[in-house]
């Protein structure tokens, strides 16, 4: 019975690639011919703030590469998986087809991606494919493959521990992704720590969002989304800091406005509200 754990292991992810990559024909609406035949984009996908695309090689975010996107603090992991939300919402609007959400079981301190808070941010969730993992094995090998289809618009991967992830791992991840032109970002926690093989690495704070000017239909009486960000680590990058905020209507980033009433502004911890607590 224990020689035949293995093969009944590597059937089951059978079935859930085959079944991933049936779906994500069917959200692109190619057939899968297509889908392999289809170029290697080689572009970035700009902020939309001057003094952060200046920092980056070409204007912008690198497209098909390794991007990690790491908390300040233990109180800022809400925050990481909110930036990486907007981030996703600029890639499923630049790209066409589904964009991959893999998270280990236990990921994100629980928190996963709340349909109404993603349609806010104008992410829409009708084009995300969320998926599981038991464990981060099991979520590098899914994330790996999911780079290595050209119809996927990007992932996000969500670990809960980062036991496995190194240097040799970051750098399967980042040849896949460079090899078909598929993005990935990675959340990972404060302690993120040691080299790794991605593109730019990216340090999140939570700041508190400005009262806003007018009312907002879906979050009445909250700011924008709002992020002290640091670019720490990449190549060909310039380091720097900043804040800024995401304004969902126009799908892009503006300098942070500053706070006339700090006590009134309303507070950005709990980063978004397009995540929800599961569990």
């Amino acid at each position: 019975m224990a020689a035949s754990a293995p093969s009944s292991r590597a059937s089951s992810r059978t079935v859930i690639m085959e079944d991933l990559r049936r779906r994500i024909a069917r959200l692109d609406g190619a057939p899968a011919a297509a889908l392999a035949a289809r170029g290697r984009p080689d572009d970035v996908l700009p902020f939309g703030v001057g003094a952060v695309d200046r920092a980056l090689p070409g204007g912008g975010l690198a497209v098909g590469a390794l991007h990690e996107v790491v908390a300040a603090d233990f109180r800022d992991r809400p925050a990481v998986l909110g930036f990486c939300t907007v981030l996703a919402a600029r890639l499923l609007h630049a790209r066409p087809g589904p964009l991959l959400w893999c998270q280990a079981e236990g990921g994100g301190d629980g928190l996963a991606p709340y349909a109404p808070g993603l349609s806010g941010l104008g992410c829409d969730p009708g084009r995300i494919v969320f998926l599981t993992t038991r464990d981060e094995k099991d979520m590098l090998w899914a994330m790996e493959e999911a780079l290595s289809c050209a119809a996927v618009a990007g992932v996000v991967g969500v670990p809960a521990r980062e036991t496995l992830y190194g240097f040799t791992a970051s750098r399967r991840l980042a040849l896949r992704a460079k090899e078909n032109g598929v993005t990935l970002l990675l959340a990972r926690s404060h302690r993120a720590e040691g080299s790794t093989a991605a593109a730019t690495r990216w340090r999140i704070a939570a700041r508190p969002s400005a009262t806003p000017s007018r009312r907002r239909v879906f979050l009445p009486g909250l700011g924008r989304p709002s992020w002290h960000i640091a670019l720490v680590y990449g190549r060909g990058v310039k380091p720097g800091q900043w804040d800024i905020e995401w304004d969902d209507e126009t799908l892009c980033f503006a300098v942070a406005a500053e706070l006339a009433d700090r006590a009134g502004a309303a507070p950005a911890r709990d980063g978004a509200n397009a995540l929800r607590q599961t569990g």
